[in-house]
């Protein structure tokens, strides 16, 4: 690839490289698009808030800002007057990093990280002369950013951002639902372990996979087998990859039991599950197994029809069934 085609996938690519972290390849990051934009504090920098736990529901837990947290507030409100073609849709200042919902209007002059990164070094200027010390940190260098593709639900992102200073409460209040244990043994593989680990002690654990084959009468008796057990507190244990499967697994949910789910990846080192997943941790309910040899599968690819074989396969081991 000559000089000239890196230019047109990577407009401004040295601005890219000082304020980016992890691009997509190919976006046209001047273009008008909607982002999710995250950005981190700074190991050496105060934190930005605190949680003020009203009641351990998603609207009685609430964000107090530290001096530095109400700087980043005020920056933030004000980014729209600063950049016109930019609006601020919904943002939180957590204690240790920013969301922020942001949408281009209409094409800008340069990338968006020059928008972002302009923020980001606003604060830290402010912050600095505030404090008479030219060398004081604030952010992590860079930031990451999710582009908000039409199918995605704004209402939905903008709850899961509104939402962060109760999904932290409620972290902090039940860590051992939310413990990350990395290398472990499950069913003879090496896998990472996300949820409540209690579920592999569970004695009265029952594997579920449904085939392709399978008639009426045969997916009925596997969906009354799987209720029995969730009701009578057992553990079902599947990938839920098919869609029949994933039939039951919302009936078992409706019935509180509790799941093993065996998920296609193992999660990267900030990832937390999606908004669902994380409900069931919360509950306590959910336990997931991410085999680490699936470590460099991409997210978005589904499994293919060997990793579903391993992935079922080993759901009957940790249920100590045989296929």
């Amino acid at each position: 690839m000559n000089s000239d085609s890196r230019k047109q996938i990577y407009p401004d690519q040295q601005n890219f490289r000082r304020h980016h972290k992890r691009r997509k390849r190919g976006h046209d990051y001047k273009a008008p698009w909607k982002y999710h934009i995250t950005i981190t504090k700074a190991a050496s920098a105060p934190y930005f808030s605190s949680l003020k736990v009203l009641e351990l529901i998603p609207d009685g837990v609430r964000v107090e800002l530290s001096p530095l947290g109400a700087i980043i507030e005020n920056e933030i409100r004000n980014f729209s007057s600063h950049h016109r073609s930019i609006r601020v849709i919904e943002y939180i200042v957590m204690p240790d990093h920013c969301h922020m919902l942001i949408q281009v209007k209409e094409r800008l002059d340069r990338p968006i990280g020059n928008a972002i990164g302009g923020l980001m070094t606003g604060i830290s200027n402010i912050w600095r002369e505030l404090n008479q010390n030219p060398a004081l940190s604030v952010f992590e260098e860079g930031y990451n950013d999710r582009i908000i593709y039409s199918f995605m639900s704004l209402d939905v992102i903008c709850s899961y951002i509104r939402q962060n200073p109760y999904r932290l409460a409620v972290r902090r209040a039940r860590p051992a639902f939310f413990r990350k244990h990395r290398n472990i043994l499950a069913g003879g593989r090496e896998v990472q372990a996300y949820g409540n680990l209690f579920h592999l002690r569970n004695p009265f654990k029952y594997p579920l996979i449904v085939h392709r084959a399978d008639d009426e009468r045969s997916f009925r008796g596997k969906l009354e087998e799987c209720l029995y057990h969730a009701l009578n507190g057992g553990v079902i244990v599947s990938a839920f990859i098919s869609r029949r499967e994933k039939e039951i697994r919302k009936a078992i949910e409706q019935a509180g039991g509790r799941i093993i789910l065996i998920h296609g990846r193992p999660l990267a080192e900030k990832e937390k599950p999606a908004k669902h997943d994380f409900d069931l941790c919360c509950e306590g309910r959910l336990l997931m197994i991410l085999p680490m040899e699936y470590q460099s599968i991409p997210k978005s690819d589904h499994p293919s029809r060997t990793q579903c074989l391993a992935m079922n396969s080993l759901a009957s081991s940790i249920a100590g069934a045989k296929l």
